[in-house]
């Protein structure tokens, strides 16, 4: 069940990415999965003592779907700002 929620989340956030990227936001992109990044280390280490490896799965969505929430946020901004 795991694996398939981590797949719907990443069909939503990986669109978006595109944008950010084709929108010459690359420096907020990398900062969006760097914040996921430690979200889901932090969220791991938390889940994995009390759900084992079942925590870890669970800490790994959080921080997709936390990816795809900023990507969801940024991507509106970006193509509101105008070009320089």
């Amino acid at each position: 069940m795991e694996s398939l929620l981590v797949s719907l989340v990443t069909v939503v956030g990986t669109g978006y990415s595109f944008g950010l990227h084709d929108l010459n936001w690359q420096l907020r992109y990398l900062f969006a999965i760097a914040i996921a990044a430690i979200f889901d280390l932090g969220a791991s280490l938390l889940l994995v003592w009390p759900s084992g490896l079942v925590g870890v799965a669970i800490g790994t969505i959080l921080a997709f779907l936390g990816l795809s929430m900023l990507h969801l946020l940024l991507v509106p901004i970006a193509l509101r700002r105008p070009k320089a």
